[in-house]
């Protein structure tokens, strides 16, 4: 057990997972600033970037869902 039960590296790997996800939130703060009409493009962009990630993960799903067969997914194993 303890604090980090498998080493170091499994948390190095997550924190860098964590830093690129997280890295450019400010931009949004600073595209508003530089924005002329901030009060409807920010949400509008905000709203759109909610779909595209929304089309980017779920439409890989669904193209792995339709270019390999049932049998090939198994429990525990990535495709």
């Amino acid at each position: 057990g303890g604090f980090f039960p498998h080493g170091l590296l499994p948390a190095l790997v997550l924190i860098q997972g964590v830093v690129f996800a997280f890295a450019s939130i400010e931009m949004v703060g600073t595209a508003a600033g530089e924005c002329k009409d901030p009060q409807t493009m920010v949400p509008k962009a905000i709203n759109s970037v909610i779909w595209r990630i929304g089309l980017f993960y779920v439409g890989s799903v669904v193209l792995l869902v339709m270019l390999l067969p049932w049998s090939a997914y198994q429990a525990g194993q990535s495709p």
